[in-house]
């Protein structure tokens, strides 16, 4: 049971304790979901020091938390991002960045696998604990590369091709850099071959979308007859928002066939893509600045989004809807959004271009391009979040201070 003196959300995976960010590796594996995702434990702050937490749930709205998966070996100082492979034949394999204190920046690409346990142990999981192995990765010499960090792999044919997100240096030193996906190639999943660039777009390009220095968290998700490229978008001021361009990949290169697309707005970042149960495409996002320190924890993730396409663009719809949608049509009065208690907790406008949400009190509000059709609100104690024309976003909701007294 949710225990909302702690100001948590019913429907959206908050830690028991400790920080979380990025969202990884979710698979639908043995009749429930499997979630790992960037948690310190001992802090509600971010920090390098990065486990991967373990969650998991048989509808994607409950979730039970589970131990820490994946702890930081000796000669590391921290787990960050990255995926689990599951190959037709073999052992499932975990493939992270591994970092150091000398360059939090570059980091290089560390297998684990899971960890034996007593056969029959009451309980046991394969993945609920890994153990760090070799690395298998690293940033590429002679390209310039100032960042390197969250693998993700597909297969591609009889191999697999490595994803991996990162940044340029300027040329010349001088202007933005250039945000990127670096590309690998392997046979057997451990012996890895640098390819080239798989994608890039230089800082100084804005039409008709920015997308930053650095790319982080790289998905590649088949959407019908496209592969869509998913990235994170980030710069030296700190993360943005998610972009996505469907498009071919073949030969370790990704074409796009329409511009950059913008999919998230306010504080939705670091999306990992995953298979459904029923085979459909999706996406989970981290939501930053939800959170309870006072409680102990910080960080949520978003509702899962299923992806598909409409003509030429890349669009957003929920996967499983936990209740309580409120679909308000633009061209009405501005309408309020009220909480489980019937309290005001925002408030919806439109523009002209533009659709709004401003919290009740303190809180920016959130603008979303104004499109076709319904603006659909979810409200999940401290956390708002709204789906309009195929585009995400979501707002931390201020709460009062005597919520959280014990």
């Amino acid at each position: 049971m949710i225990d909302r003196s702690q100001g948590r959300p019913a429907s959206h995976f908050t830690p028991r304790s400790g920080w979380v960010n990025d969202p990884l590796a979710l698979t639908w594996r043995d009749g429930r979901y499997h979630l790992f995702f960037q948690h310190v434990p001992a802090t509600t702050s971010w920090a390098p020091h990065c486990h991967w937490g373990h969650a998991v749930s048989p509808d994607l709205l409950s979730w039970e938390e589970r131990p820490v998966a994946l702890r930081p070996a000796d000669d590391e100082v921290g787990c960050w991002s990255g995926c689990v492979v599951r190959p037709p034949h073999g052992a499932d394999l975990l493939l992270y960045t591994s970092v150091r204190d000398d360059d939090l920046e570059l980091g290089t690409i560390r297998l684990a696998r899971p960890r034996r346990t007593a056969s029959g142990s009451a309980g046991s999981d394969p993945w609920d604990d890994w153990t760090p192995a070799e690395v298998v990765a690293c940033a590429p010499a002679g390209v310039g590369a100032v960042t390197f960090r969250d693998p993700v792999v597909v297969p591609d044919g009889d191999a697999w091709r490595m994803l991996v997100g990162g940044g340029l240096a300027p040329e010349g030193g001088r202007g933005p850099g250039t945000a990127c996906v670096f590309g690998f190639e392997s046979r057997d999943l451990v012996a890895w071959g640098y390819t080239g660039l798989v994608a890039a777009r230089n800082g100084a390009e804005t039409e008709p979308e920015w997308t930053g220095t650095t790319w982080e968290c790289p998905q590649l998700v088949r959407v019908g007859l496209e592969d869509v490229l998913v990235v994170s978008v980030c710069d030296e001021a700190g993360p943005h928002h998610v972009m996505a361009a469907p498009g071919r990949f073949s030969d370790g290169r990704f074409t796009a066939r329409t511009p950059w697309q913008r999919l998230t707005y306010g504080v939705p970042y670091a999306a990992t893509t995953f298979a459904a149960r029923d085979g459909v495409p999706a996406l989970l996002t981290w939501l930053r600045d939800v959170a309870e320190p006072a409680a102990g924890w910080a960080g949520a993730l978003g509702l899962p989004l299923a992806v598909r396409l409409s003509g030429a663009r890349v669009v957003l719809d929920l996967l499983v809807d936990p209740g309580g949608t409120l679909a308000w049509e633009p061209d009405e009065p501005g309408a309020p959004v009220e909480d489980v208690d019937g309290v005001e907790v925002a408030r919806l406008t439109a523009e002209a271009d533009a659709v709004v949400v401003t919290p009740c009190g303190s809180g920016a509000a959130l603008r979303l391009p104004r499109g076709r059709g319904p603006v659909r609100v979810l409200v999940d104690g401290p956390v708002l979040e709204v789906l309009h024309d195929g585009r995400y976003g979501a707002v931390p909701l201020p709460r009062p201070a005597a919520q959280y007294q014990l």
